[in-house]
């Protein structure tokens, strides 16, 4: 098939969850089908990763700039259509897809934000990658937070929630990335987890030095994530030093904005953007995730776990995962909880191993590329099947394209 794959933010740098999704999408469909990649750039390093992008599938590309982000917000005002849907109409964005849309069999859409630029009805099948329930995620945030902007929150999450259902409606396919998201979106949702390529996240070798560290990763401009950093750093990693007093702790990721003034201390190292995380995951005592909001499933998790690490993390980390508690991941619900199997963990050496051990085996067995590949390309070739005894209706948008 040839699959117009139509992504709101450019697939690298994979620095955020539906970035690396679309990657690993792309690289698997690339193997048996056609990708044609349709996509927004903002930024300069963006560009500077076409040609890597373009060594799987033809691409084209369409500058995102930051006025539009404005004229988005007012779209959405007056169309009652969420924001984070509207922020990435454009009209050239829609004229792509139209002039696409004569030359493809399939549509792709990497998140709810983009399907606003394909036209309705739709003249292909459709493929509506949702990754999570975003408007449950709102709706969490949105409980957290004082007025008015718990209030304005709740407003988007109504919004979204409107345009989910609608978009699932709509689509020949919707995916999830776990059964909790899938059962939010609605009964016809299928799962396709996130998938780790378990060949180049890989535990230390024999002669590699002790694991040391206590270590999170994550896009720090993520605020679910940052919040945890925070969360980490003033109560629970203190509480893991009364247990461990020379515990060091690493905070690993792109965009720290403030925190690595205000967290950094002689125990505490925020790096920023790390160009090889495997590294950091591999120097990691025990691997943490103490994610108290947003869905999907925590890749950070999935990759700490393929590196062979000890995994303590919140039940809510752990929710799209459903890794077996003492046996693959230790659970912490609050911050004294949390601290504890911590230091349960640097305290055990075999313990940790056991954990590592166990954690990897269950990424490999449910969340390998090739296993996560089987269950997408089985999806398009049952899509490929039935699309010739599909009859195509196309709107006059459509035709006059």
């Amino acid at each position: 098939m040839r699959i117009l794959f139509l992504t709101p933010r450019f697939p690298l740098p994979a620095v955020k969850g539906d970035k690396l999704r679309a990657w690993q999408f792309i690289r698997l469909l690339s193997e048996v089908h056609e990708v044609v990649l349709l996509s927004y750039v903002a930024s300069e390093e963006e560009r500077a990763q076409l040609h890597e992008v373009a060594a799987f599938c033809e691409l084209e590309t369409i500058p995102f700039r930051k006025p539009a982000r404005t004229a988005g917000m007012f779209r959405a005002m007056a169309m009652r259509r969420p924001f984070q849907a509207a922020l990435y109409e454009s009209s050239a964005m829609r004229e792509a897809v139209r002039k696409w849309l004569p030359r493809v069999d399939a549509i792709h859409c990497n998140t709810l934000r983009i399907a606003g630029n394909v036209p309705t009805p739709c003249p292909v099948p459709l493929v509506v990658d949702f990754i999570d329930a975003l408007s449950q995620t709102y709706r969490g945030a949105g409980e957290t937070m004082s007025l008015p902007i718990s209030a304005a929150v709740a407003g988007e999450a109504k919004r979204l929630r409107i345009w989910e259902q609608e978009l699932a409606r709509r689509a020949s396919y919707s995916l999830a990335v776990s059964a909790h998201d899938a059962a939010s979106l609605g009964p016809e949702v299928r799962v396709i987890r996130h998938c780790v390529d378990v060949d180049s996240f890989i535990p230390p070798g024999p002669e590699a030095p002790p694991r040391m560290d206590v270590v999170f990763t994550g896009n720090l401009g993520y605020r679910p994530n940052a919040e945890a950093a925070w969360r980490l750093a003033r109560e629970i990693f203190p509480a893991v030093r009364q247990h461990v007093p020379d515990a060091r702790l690493r905070i690993a990721g792109a965009d720290p904005r403030g925190l690595a003034r205000e967290l950094a201390s002689e125990r505490i190292t925020v790096t920023g953007f790390v160009p090889d995380i495997v590294a950091e995951l591999q120097r990691a005592a025990v691997a943490v995730a103490p994610v108290n909001a947003g869905g999907g499933v925590k890749t950070k998790v999935l990759e700490a776990m393929a590196c062979g690490a000890a995994v303590v993390a919140t039940p809510e980390a752990n929710r799209g995962i459903e890794a077996l508690p003492e046996e693959e991941i230790l659970l912490g619900e609050n911050t004294q909880d949390f601290a504890r199997r911590v230091a349960e963990v640097l305290q055990d050496t075999e313990r940790a191993e056991a954990l590592g051990r166990a954690g990897r085996e269950l990424v490999v067995r449910r969340f390998s590329w090739r296993q996560v590949g089987k269950e997408l390309l089985a999806l398009y070739e049952e899509l490929d099947s039935a699309q010739g005894a599909r009859p195509r209706v196309c709107s006059t948008e459509c035709e006059e394209a």
